[in-house]
């Protein structure tokens, strides 16, 4: 109780210091963010005064646009009119040369007016592109002032790692945390960037069982990996403000080279205008008549002066984006730089945490053996005395079991070793499989997770392992039916043998030569136990063909009788000896056949000694036991 009573005080302590620490960091952004906020102010308004700029500007070069095109076309109409008084040949020879300087100049202003309508085209295009990046970067800054005076909130990823599960969270800033920015963006292009901002992640989970170490450690990666993450995000928006800057100087660019192209094409059509006027003046045209072409050079020089400081603005304009860009350049290294410090800095927390939560950590074995250790050597020894309990009791729960079924209590003892051997096995595994999740759950591991991987290995054994699956059910079926059982004289396979062990997935076989022979239980197709229960000595006695048969037999039962009666063999015999009388007439004897039945495996032993006594007996009776004779005649007799 008290040791759970200091915990929580001290846990109050450091939630005391981190809630002090974060109202101080609150604080000093909120001056930091009310400058910005004045300067991102400042920026929007010229960009939107730009905006409106570039939109006049559009709208100057739409009816400029329409009227070259309509000057063309009268242009062109006046051409092809000249073109045909000089096809006709109605024209007086004097008035050819005229007709002929006349189309030269309008084909020469027509020319100059095509041109004038691609670069009036160009521009058009230009001034678009430009308005459209404007009204980007005006939409950013906009969101940026929103997400400064708390208006928008802004989410950055969380980088999780497996390291910061469970009782390690994901290393990411505490919901509703204030962030400051970076210092090396100010003065910049403003965007959505603030330096305050309102970054919604998950927090991690304070435990009373967490230790101080891991509460300090994962406060000190959150920390960490937002200023990572915010610092990732300056240098993201960092890029594309240079990005957005380098199009600008691009399309400034583009317009300044229009600008000049048009003050050339100017040139070349007032130089072509005062030629006109001059030849016609030539001519001898009055100055009356020549109204239109000095309203097009006053024309002229208004356009070459207004497109001039279009030139001289933009040459301006251009050489301070061009500062600006210089600006971007030298500031690139130190955004480079903060960003790797701030990366370091949370891989070098992260590290920290990542050793404040390992198993290995001297602290955490010694605050784990505090909590689990007691508990977990009390489910040791309990499962300890279990198997205990198995081992040495798993004997007589199956005598219990098996008394009812089996009447004769050699037999039921048989069976019970039988059903220990192959079952002690099983119960054993049971009980240590039981005893390991009993055991893991008081380590605190998640047996769901443990129990979901313990499903899918078992599907994918049973897919993979069909024969081992069916070893098991045979061995399961041939304990259940009572086939065999430890010390039975069986042959399975053409291997004859005494069974020295069975299990759930093997039979193994001892032969007459002492190998040992391991069937797999599910290749077993045939059995056949000599010993089931009783077993059957037979004899099949050769006696020679001029003895009395049934002398022989009354001599032979005679003997079986005595050899019942004795007290050392009358556990081995269970009934009287039976009499089958002459089996065979064989190529030098008679067979006679009788058998005793004896009790399980004593077959063997009766019949070795039976078969001594019989040996003895014909010779005290004189009955000689026939053999083959072989004869040798020789060529000479």
């Amino acid at each position: 109780m008290f040791n759970n009573l200091f915990k929580a005080r001290r846990l109050a302590v450091v939630l005391l210091l981190g809630l002090t620490a974060l109202v101080i960091s609150q604080m000093a952004g909120a001056q930091v963010g009310a400058e910005q906020a004045a300067a991102l102010r400042a920026d929007i308004d010229r960009d939107e005064g730009r905006l409106d700029d570039l939109g006049t500007e559009l709208e100057r070069r739409n009816a400029a646009f329409e009227d070259i095109s309509r000057l063309r076309s009268e242009l062109e109409a006046k051409t092809a009119e000249v073109e045909q008084q000089l096809t006709s040949g109605d024209t007086i020879p004097e008035a050819l040369e005229e007709l002929s300087a006349q189309l030269a100049a309008l084909n020469e202003r027509v020319e100059q007016e095509r041109r004038k309508a691609e670069l009036v085209f160009d521009a058009m295009k230009a001034t678009r592109d430009e308005i459209k990046l404007v009204e980007q970067k005006l939409a950013k800054e906009k969101s940026g002032l929103a997400v400064l005076l708390g208006e928008e909130v802004v989410e950055l990823p969380v980088d999780s790692s497996p390291a910061q599960e469970s009782s390690a969270p994901a290393a990411a800033t505490p919901s509703s945390a204030t962030v400051s920015g970076s210092s090396l963006l100010s003065g910049m292009l403003p965007t959505e960037k603030s330096p305050k901002q309102t970054i919604s992640a998950p927090s991690g989970k304070v435990s009373l069982a967490d230790t101080a170490e891991q509460i300090q450690a994962r406060k000190t990666a959150e920390k960490a990996a937002a200023a990572a993450l915010l610092a990732e995000r300056d240098l993201n928006e960092f890029v594309e403000r240079k990005q957005n800057l380098e199009e600008q100087i691009r399309l400034e660019q583009e317009q300044l080279r229009l600008a000049e192209n048009a003050l050339v094409i100017l040139r070349e059509e007032q130089e072509t205008v005062q030629r006109e006027v001059v030849r016609r003046l030539a001519a001898g045209e009055a100055v009356a008549e020549l109204s239109e072409g000095q309203a097009r050079l006053e024309f002229l020089n208004e356009s070459l002066i207004e497109i001039g400081e279009q030139v001289e603005a933009r040459s301006a304009r251009l050489a301070r984006l061009t500062s600006r860009l210089d600006t971007f350049a030298a500031t690139q290294d130190g955004i480079v730089a903060e960003v790797e410090g701030t990366r370091a800095a949370a891989e070098s927390a992260r590290e920290q945490l990542i050793w404040a939560n390992s198993p290995l950590n001297p602290t955490n074995i010694m605050h784990w053996a505090r909590v689990r250790g007691t508990g977990l050597l009390l489910v040791i020894g309990m499962m300890l005395a279990l198997l205990w309990l198995v081992r040495f009791s798993a004997r007589r729960i199956i005598r219990l079991l098996v008394r009812s079924a089996q009447s004769d209590r050699a037999v039921r003892s048989h069976r019970a070793d039988t059903l220990a051997a192959s079952l002690g096995g099983v119960v054993t595994g049971v009980v240590f499989i039981f005893a390991v999740m009993v055991v893991l759950q008081e380590a605190g591991v998640d047996l769901a997770t443990v129990l979901g991987g313990a499903a899918i290995l078992g599907v994918a054994v049973a897919f993979g392992a069909q024969n081992l699956m069916r070893d098991y059910f045979n061995g399961v079926m041939i304990l259940l039916e009572d086939q065999y059982g430890l010390d039975d004289l069986v042959t399975i396979d053409q291997v004859e043998g005494r069974i020295e062990r069975v299990n759930m997935r093997t039979t193994v076989i001892r032969d007459i030569q002492g190998r040992l022979h391991f069937i797999p239980n599910g290749q077993i197709t045939h059995v056949t136990n000599r010993s089931y229960e009783w077993s059957r000595a037979l004899f099949d006695v050769p006696v020679p063909y001029s003895c009395d048969v049934d002398q022989v037999m009354a001599i032979l039962m005679d003997e079986a009788q005595k050899f019942c009666e004795d007290m050392d063999y009358t556990s081995s015999v269970s009934d009287k000896p039976e009499m089958l009388g002459v089996n065979e007439f064989a190529e030098s004897s008679i067979i006679i056949r009788f058998f005793i039945k004896t009790a399980a495996n004593m077959h063997m032993p009766v019949k070795r000694e039976m078969l001594r006594r019989i040996k003895n007996r014909f010779d005290k009776e004189g009955i000689s036991i026939p053999f083959p004779h072989r004869v040798i005649i020789s060529g000479d007799k």
